[in-house]
């Protein structure tokens, strides 16, 4: 089964520890599409899905270890 709604929490941890505040500063950008469920924020772009296109636009073709 092909997961397609991720919490704020797991979808930042999956792409790679961003913070929350930047994540809802993508939301408020527009580049996580997103729907609420009563309360909860769900984000509907799935995290690969904006590694690719943040790779993309930025020219990055490789992930970086810290």
């Amino acid at each position: 089964m092909t997961k397609c709604g991720w919490r704020v929490n797991p979808w930042r941890e999956e792409v790679g520890g961003l913070s929350r505040g930047f994540v809802y500063k993508l939301i408020d950008q527009g580049k996580l599409e997103t729907i609420k469920v009563g309360k909860a924020r769900v984000i509907l772009t799935p995290p690969q899905e904006f590694i690719d296109k943040y790779k993309q636009s930025t020219g990055v073709d490789k992930c970086v270890d810290n």
